[in-house]
């Protein structure tokens, strides 16, 4: 069983395995730099975790106001290891973006897509183009 968690600060260097395998963030420490400030500018870093503390995907967050869509949960990392077909670890943290979306009162939620700009999740069908 899954449970997904919002990853202090104390436990990012356990979400690293998962982080680097988008490359965008060259070493431990410039993962740690750019979610320490991520996390200052309101946002944050879920983790689907097993009953035995291994992480089985991440997610990172922040909710954006844009000129178009309103307020956006903008989702720039999404990693899920996999074990079926299924694809259960993708489905508790699109399920969990999607409830933190109503909490922060985002219309929807936006996931970056390498090379694509941004998609929206099945859930909310409007597609949020990327601003940069």
């Amino acid at each position: 069983m899954l449970e997904v968690k919002e990853l202090p600060r104390d436990r990012l260097a356990v979400a690293w395995p998962l982080a680097r395998t988008v490359a965008r963030h060259g070493n431990l420490e410039s993962w740690q730099a750019a979610a320490d400030l991520l996390i200052e500018r309101g946002g944050g870093i879920i983790a689907a975790e097993a009953h035995d503390g291994l992480l089985y995907g991440m997610a990172t967050y922040e909710a954006v106001d844009t000129p178009r869509a309103g307020r956006v949960l903008q989702v720039d990392t999404l990693v899920a290891f996999e074990l079926s077909r299924k694809a259960p670890v993708r489905r508790v943290l699109s399920d969990a973006l999607d409830r933190l979306a109503q909490r922060l009162a985002c219309a929807s939620v936006a996931v970056a897509l390498p090379n694509r700009g941004f998609v929206a999740s099945r859930a909310r069908p409007s597609v949020i183009p990327s601003s940069g």
